[in-house]
């Protein structure tokens, strides 16, 4: 579990703060403003940038328009990866609210009620194999008849 929380929740948020700090001067003015949406872009490069060059790739053309494809490559790259994070950031505390249901309720103390069978359907809980033996000195229980 401490494996999947550091690929999925960990790292992402690692690689933004860090992209955040590298490029913290190219975002803050100097009277200590913040362009939020230039900051939104930085961060996402990352997470955004690793398909950009399939889509749009510069050839047979001069520098000037290799480089303004190169930009805008990065500019697109940096607005999807922001939605690329905010989703691996949503799919991860996913993950670990899955996972501590897991271990919260493990399938030999869930009953078998709605709660049971909505973890059944999101694949939380698995259905187990096993039959449980009851002992035979235990009563059966005594039903009220309501007429």
């Amino acid at each position: 579990m401490a494996k999947e929380f550091f690929k999925r929740l960990a790292v992402p948020i690692i690689i933004a703060l860090l992209t955040a700090f590298f490029c913290q001067p190219l975002y803050l003015a100097t009277d200590g403003s913040c362009d939020y949406v230039l900051m939104w872009i930085l961060i996402g490069i990352p997470f955004g940038i690793q398909k950009m060059f399939i889509w749009l790739v510069p050839s047979k053309c001069s520098i000037a328009n290799a480089t303004g494809i190169i930009v805008i490559n990065i500019l697109i790259g940096g607005m999807i990866g922001i939605f690329v994070f905010a989703f691996r950031i949503a799919s991860g505390m996913l993950y670990m609210i899955a996972a501590i249901v897991k271990t919260v309720f493990r399938r030999d103390y869930i009953p078998y009620s709605s709660m049971y069978r909505f973890l059944q359907k999101i694949s939380v809980v698995t259905i187990a194999t096993q039959q449980v033996q009851i002992p035979s000195n235990i009563p059966a229980p005594i039903v009220p008849h309501i007429s």
